[in-house]
């Protein structure tokens, strides 16, 4: 099979992007950056499309959308967001040993529900793509938590046919400084730190057009059917679950 890009494990992989209309999201960040992210599709089972835009180090930008032409459960969360702006909303950190979160770390010493998902997806050219996502749910700070993200190979990472157009300056994480998202992300590479007490995603990019910054406070994080963010590892009886998105 062809060689995919070198990838690092434990870094920051991509950045999500959230708006109420891919239309608005593709013209204001073209718009912005003087770059035209690349449409990739829907999200198999979800309601939500996505387009990504290649950054440097093996990193990109997903930007996620409602999708008319496929309903699905997530949706409606992405319709009630302001339209015309591009909102910091989630970012995933890169991970080979998915299941050894799972079954330890997320669960037994952070006291997090975590959600293994396999995400499906079928790109513009009809070829299929699928890739693992941990989600965890009861830290109450939302997209300021990451989720991780498990590749089946470096040849199907996005960046492996994306070109690097933008570079990303700088991204934070703030939240409180007693919250436990510290003891994951403390030692991931691409993550910068601030202790604050309002939970917000700031991120800075060289592009085309110049210095573009973004930011979000209380992002809300990727929600998946069957979980919302009240839950807790209290409300819940199982200590995993894995399935597929669609």
């Amino acid at each position: 099979s062809e060689k995919g890009p070198d990838l690092d494990d434990n870094v920051l992989d991509h950045i999500v992007l959230a708006s109420p209309s891919m239309k608005e999201a593709l013209d204001t960040f073209e718009k912005l950056a003087g770059v035209r992210p690349v449409m990739m599709g829907p999200l198999e089972g979800l309601g939500v499309q996505t387009a990504r835009v290649g950054m440097d180090k093996g990193r990109y930008i997903e930007i996620i959308a409602p999708d008319d032409k496929n309903p699905g459960p997530l949706a409606k969360d992405f319709k009630s967001l302001p339209a015309g702006r591009l909102i910091p909303y989630q970012y995933a950190i890169r991970a080979t040993e998915i299941s050894r979160l799972i079954e330890g770390y997320v669960y037994d010493v952070l006291g997090w529900d975590p959600d293994h998902i396999c995400m499906v997806q079928t790109l513009p050219d009809g070829t299929p793509r699928q890739w693992d996502l941990l989600t965890m749910y009861g830290h109450n700070i939302g997209g300021a938590a990451p989720i991780y993200v498990r590749y089946p190979d470096s040849s199907e990472h996005p960046t492996a046919t994306l070109e690097p157009t933008i570079t990303l300056k700088k991204f934070t994480v703030q939240a409180d400084r007693d919250h436990r998202v510290h003891k994951l992300i403390t030692d991931v590479g691409g993550i910068d730190i601030e202790y604050a007490q309002t939970p917000a995603l700031v991120l800075s990019f060289d592009t085309p057009k110049g210095g573009l910054a973004l930011s979000a406070n209380y992002p809300a994080g990727l929600v998946f059917p069957g979980y919302n963010n009240a839950d807790s590892k209290k409300s819940k009886t199982k200590k995993k679950s894995s399935r597929k998105s669609q």
